[in-house]
């Protein structure tokens, strides 16, 4: 995987758990995302996921999420939602992930693709 800070301006969707687990060491989360992991999937075995939020990387603000129980082994693992932080505010990208949560995505601001996950801005 391209290491994120080289590239500081782009929206990056990482699916390869090997490189999601990673960049979790690289950030220091990977110990409470899978704690928070274990105890939903206790109460949730089937079909269910998480979904951790780090601030701390230099370029990036990213969204962890691990989905389990799902019939197709496919759909199972982990995935990162990376911003740049040349582009999205804080509350840009809490907004984001707080949307893409509820499936809530405001119209009235312009959503871009990447690979599939809509995002919105407020920048053009």
């Amino acid at each position: 995987m391209k290491p994120l800070t080289e590239t500081p301006d782009e929206v990056r969707l990482i699916t390869d758990d090997a490189d999601v687990k990673l960049l979790m060491i690289q950030l220091d989360m990977l110990d409470a995302t899978l704690a928070q992991e274990t105890a939903h999937r206790a109460k949730y075995p089937v079909r269910s996921g998480t979904r951790a939020l780090a601030r701390n990387h230099p370029t990036h603000w990213i969204a962890v999420d691990s989905f389990w129980g799902f019939a197709n082994p496919t759909d199972n693992g982990y995935a990162a939602l990376c911003y740049p932080k040349s582009k999205y505010t804080k509350l840009e990208f809490i907004e984001n992930e707080v949307d893409r949560a509820f499936g809530d995505f405001d119209t009235s601001v312009r959503p871009i693709q990447v690979t599939g996950v809509n995002i919105k801005t407020r920048r053009n």
